[in-house]
């Protein structure tokens, strides 16, 4: 998207920084939603709440978060 774009080189890398940024917050939202939904089939709680937690951990370990 950014391979064609005029302007100074800090606007491209601020530009490619926060495309980078809209991709990990859609990653994160599909988790959260994919949780959500495993919610109404789910009995055991605790068991969603640790593979959520455990999903968010691999996810921040990926983005060196």
């Amino acid at each position: 998207v950014c391979k064609h774009i005029e302007g100074p080189h800090w606007y491209k890398e601020l530009l490619q920084q926060e495309i980078h940024k809209q991709k990990e917050y859609g990653e994160l939202i599909i988790i959260l939603q994919e949780q959500k939904d495993k919610i109404n089939r789910f009995i055991d709680l605790n068991l969603l709440m640790d593979q959520t937690f455990y999903r968010l951990e691999e996810f921040n370990h990926e983005h060196g978060m």
